[in-house]
């Protein structure tokens, strides 16, 4: 979140420790897939530290992601907004430059996510999370 205000870096950390206490982690199977960043998050801010424009896109997409994880936060069950095409389309892309640069492993973990997001076209988060739960991880 490079270059925000430190309140507002603050805010979006708070943010998602609380989607990761409140929501994540309420059913056992959440574990699995708050073990997985975890797991690939060290090498993940390895790469986006030695490239600023993809570190300027994720920004930039976490960023809009923002209300609608507010949202969900909020309502768990009912948040009503939903992912877009185009949001969709442009983690796509992210996730294929995050893998031209990645270990085997962490490739790996992105073609898991990325050949579901086109699913998630239109769905709510509350509708996405359903389905990563209902999957054998």
């Amino acid at each position: 979140m490079e270059g925000l205000p430190a309140q507002k870096v603050l805010s979006y950390s708070r943010l998602l420790s609380n989607l990761r206490d409140r929501i994540l982690l309420t059913d056992a199977r959440g574990q699995v897939y708050v073990d997985v960043t975890y797991h690939h998050a060290p090498e993940l801010m390895q790469i986006m530290q030695a490239n600023p424009k993809l570190r300027a896109r994720v920004k930039r997409l976490a960023l809009r992601m923002q209300p609608a994880l507010e949202e969900w936060l909020e309502h768990p069950t009912d948040a009503r907004r939903q992912v877009n095409a185009q949001w969709v389309r442009q983690w796509q892309r992210t996730l294929r430059a995050v893998s031209r640069q990645a270990s085997p492993a962490l490739q790996a973990e992105m073609a898991w996510w990325e050949a579901r997001l086109p699913g998630w076209a239109e769905k709510t988060l509350p509708q996405i999370w359903a389905s990563l739960l209902a999957e054998q991880r």
